[in-house]
């Protein structure tokens, strides 16, 4: 089947909308494989200016079509219909998709991000810089504050020191980040 159907009532759209989490729904319904995308909101709007935006830009950037329905008995029509369209199609031609199971693992919500994993990620930027030797830095040093505090407080001797600390780490590497920090 290639449609997906995202259906939000008009309060529960300013509610994602105002607690930051539409974006991020949008962003998951974004990944579906699916090219037909519907965005269903249901009820009638209150004349709010960022929900009435939110689905301006949902139609004109995200592709979608946006489905107004009054009530739980017009999105229960419009559902019937589009479930009788698929039917049709689906008589006449071979119709396939992405299993179930594999679409809910790519739609499902990802972990928050620790502040850890997001540290190591800024790390690894540095040239040379793998993962295990960032994390290695980020067991040593917890924040960037604290790498900053140790370089500070071992001056020109700072590289020279995290080396023998951390022997994981190359000359190079410890370098960049002192010249980073402190230069």
């Amino acid at each position: 089947m290639d449609w997906v159907v995202e259906r939000k009532t008009w309060d529960d759209l300013q509610s994602s909308i105002r607690g930051g989490r539409y974006d991020e729904q949008k962003g998951r319904l974004n990944m579906a494989p699916m090219k037909n995308r519907v965005y269903l909101i249901e009820a009638q709007h209150k004349g709010d200016v960022a929900c009435e935006q939110a689905v301006a830009s949902t139609l004109s950037n995200g592709g979608y079509l946006i489905q107004r329905c009054s009530d739980t008995r017009d999105t229960a029509a419009f559902l019937k219909e589009v479930t009788i369209r698929l039917q049709n199609k689906a008589a006449i031609e071979e119709i396939s998709g992405v299993p179930f199971s594999q679409l809910q693992n790519l739609l499902q919500k990802k972990k928050a991000e620790t502040v850890k994993e997001a540290w190591v990620r800024q790390l690894m930027v540095c040239p040379g810089m793998s993962q295990n030797r960032a994390e290695a830095i980020a067991d040593r040093f917890p924040s960037m504050v604290s790498l900053l505090s140790y370089f500070r407080a071992n001056g020109d001797d700072a590289p020279i020191r995290l080396l023998q600390l951390l022997p994981q780490l190359t000359r190079p590497i410890t370098r960049n980040l002192f010249k980073f920090f402190v230069q």
